[in-house]
């Protein structure tokens, strides 16, 4: 959850993305939540987007995605975000 969190206001601060800003008008038109939405269009948004940040993806993908997803991998990701000055 906190690393959802840091995520997401990492996202919110640097500007809302395609899939964000599509899920205002989807969520309306077939009735179901914003955040619904959201997770529906990000993947294909996110696939749009790779052509011109892909850089970008790198980064995040660097701090997120382990060889092997252990808890000594977690508590190395949760310090990472203390260090970054994310607190409890």
């Amino acid at each position: 959850m906190l690393v959802g969190s840091y995520f997401a206001g990492c996202a919110i601060s640097a500007g809302t993305c395609l899939a964000h800003q599509a899920g205002q008008p989807v969520g309306a038109m077939y009735h179901i939540s914003h955040g619904d939405a959201c997770s529906i269009l990000l993947m294909p948004s996110l696939k749009i987007n790779m052509d011109y940040c892909m850089d970008g993806y790198k980064d995040i993908l660097s701090i997120t995605v382990g060889a092997n997803e252990s808890s000594k991998f977690w508590l190395g990701m949760l310090n990472v975000l203390k260090n970054r000055g994310v607190h409890d």
